[in-house]
């Protein structure tokens, strides 16, 4: 089974911010996911949070969501979490949202039904490490930095909370990386914007 996996898209991202990333336009960087999904053809996308900013929700956003959509309708089954910039207040219209909410109540990935994923939002220390704890799924996710990705904050979760054979899949450390330690497989796919740059 082929999996894409993305994180922090931040979509309405300021253009002044964008620039820093190497691009003032976010359809860049969503044509540059269509490419992907067209050439690699997945059975299923995993986005780890971050879909928007954390700006109100408005005509501009909703215009990217669309257009996000539109880049990844080849796929099957789109699987989200919501991160921290992910506020309540992206109340996307459900007409125009079919993906599946991860919960920490583990649903097939697949049709065969042969792997289970779940998932958390964005929460607090402690409940990325109860969530953590054990093996929940075949494939977990979670929006919450682990070392050795963002050693800068104390607030950080060791690999070694990862549970074993599983893959662990986080959003938020905006540095694309796989961590392999025995029997432990973390995944931080990163941030949008610099994939525009070099795919």
């Amino acid at each position: 089974m082929k999996i894409l996996i993305l994180s922090d898209l931040h979509l309405n991202t300021p253009k002044g911010v964008l620039k820093r990333f190497g691009t003032e336009d976010p359809m860049a960087a969503i044509d540059s996911i269509r490419r992907i999904a067209e050439a690699e053809n997945p059975d299923a996308c995993i986005i780890a949070g971050d879909i928007f900013n954390g700006t109100k929700q408005d005509d501009t956003e909703i215009h990217l969501f669309r257009k996000l959509k539109d880049a990844l309708s080849s796929i099957h089954a789109i699987y989200v979490i919501r991160g921290n910039h992910d506020r309540a207040e992206h109340s996307i219209p459900t007409d125009m949202f079919d993906w599946v909410e991860l919960s920490e109540n583990p649903v097939y990935l697949d049709p065969e039904k042969k792997i289970t994923i779940s998932g958390l939002h964005f929460s607090s220390t402690e409940k990325h490490r109860e969530y953590l704890s054990c093996r929940r799924s075949d494939i977990m996710v979670c929006h919450f930095p682990m070392s050795p990705f963002n050693s800068f904050s104390q607030e950080n979760i060791s690999i070694e909370a990862a549970p074993a054979d599983c893959v662990v899949v986080v959003g938020d450390t905006h540095k694309p990386e796989v961590v392999l330690k025995e029997d432990k497989c973390v995944i931080s796919p990163g941030c949008l914007f610099p994939a525009n740059k070099a795919e």
